[in-house]
């Protein structure tokens, strides 16, 4: 799996799969330090908190680590807020996304419901200080699946824009809240997209969703 990119936004066939989109080709190519990368993640047992090296957990637990309280699921906007504390994100509904973003880098978990609605859905916009914005969403769907918004902001912001091209989240799951904050966290430690995608199964997602309630449930 990679991330796509799109490159032209009138563009109407669309292939799946975590890609690179450059009219519609792919690039599967992944380094060794990219595969070292990945197998170097490791996660806090008690607080859930992802590490890239075993020397960062190392450093948290000297620092002294406190156990996390039950996540209870769908999650709520500030229960996303008290995930992500400390971290330059903003967490909002789909009409509070900003059309466009000049301080960068920046990120947003988003529902995809507007303000007077319950909300259904959690996405992420991440817009790096360079390259293109990226649309994390777990279930795989692109922006305008929700709102024709999310896609205008991401061509006002890119042109081009990756997007996850594989489901990674089971259907029937209320686990949305958690792949946006593990996408999040891993982001704003410097990992690229396509690396934290590709650290779940594009075949088993109930084993995805089994791995993110063991880090943060």
């Amino acid at each position: 799996m990679m991330n796509e990119i799109w490159r032209t936004p009138s563009l109407r066939r669309r292939k799946f799969g975590l890609v690179r989109r450059r009219h519609g080709r792919r690039d599967n190519r992944h380094s060794s330090d990219d595969a070292e990368r990945r197998e170097d993640l490791i996660a806090c047992r008690d607080c859930g908190v992802v590490f890239a090296h075993l020397r960062g957990l190392e450093a948290h637990s000297q620092q002294g680590c406190g156990k996390k309280n039950g996540i209870v699921l769908p999650m709520t906007g500030k229960d996303v807020e008290d995930a992500l504390s400390g971290l330059p994100v903003t967490v909002c509904c789909a009409e509070d996304l900003p059309s466009y973003v000049s301080d960068r880098p920046r990120t947003f978990v988003v529902n995809t419901d507007n303000c007077d609605q319950k909300g259904s859905h959690w996405v992420a916009f991440h817009f790096p200080a360079s390259g293109p914005p990226e649309f994390f969403d777990s279930l795989g769907r692109y922006p305008e699946t929700y709102q024709r918004y999310f896609r205008n902001v991401l061509i006002v912001n890119g042109p081009e824009y990756c997007v996850v091209g594989n489901q990674i989240q089971p259907d029937d799951s209320n686990t949305c809240g958690l792949y946006c904050i593990y996408y999040v966290k891993l982001r704003c430690r410097g990992l690229e997209m396509k690396d934290i995608i590709n650290t779940f199964s594009s075949t088993d997602l109930i084993k995805n969703d089994s791995k993110l309630v063991a880090l943060f449930g």
